[in-house]
């Protein structure tokens, strides 16, 4: 209930500077909790709060680049199952730094792609570079590069 409810509290307390980082904290918290259940239902939410993030850049300058991306990779990384859109709607959501792609995004899409990796990771790897649009191409050449 308080991934679900996450979004909302935010919308409460983002002109609150103090109170806006206990609900990060939180955020962060419950992308490190033990059950699987938790982090998924955080990850459902996520590309709604990144957009909430995105369109309030005044009381969020660094959220996205500092906490949302790095949960969403450590969240695509971590091993348990069902990953599909978390990602690729982050990335519409407030990715608009090519460099948040090149330094960030990128290693995941390589780790997700290797012949290693399952079949659920590289296609989650496929969405993400596709959803990365417009960086689409600056993403690609960096893959390509790497």
């Amino acid at each position: 209930m308080v991934a679900r409810n996450l979004l909302d509290t935010l919308r409460a307390i983002f002109t609150n500077h103090e109170d806006l980082e206990e609900g990060l904290k939180v955020l962060v918290c419950l992308s490190e909790d033990i059950e699987p259940m938790v982090r998924s239902e955080l990850m459902e939410q996520i590309p709604h709060l990144a957009m909430f993030c995105s369109e309030n850049r005044d009381f969020f300058p660094n959220t996205i680049h500092d906490t949302i991306l790095p949960t969403v990779v450590r969240y695509l990384t971590d091993g348990s199952k069902n990953k599909s859109g978390c990602s690729s709607g982050v990335v519409r959501a407030g990715v608009n730094r090519p460099r948040d792609m090149i330094d960030q995004v990128v290693p995941v899409i390589i780790q997700l792609s290797s012949q290693e990796s399952s079949d659920d990771y590289r296609t989650e790897a496929v969405a993400l570079t596709a959803s990365s649009s417009p960086q689409s191409l600056d993403v690609t050449r960096e893959v390509i590069i790497l």
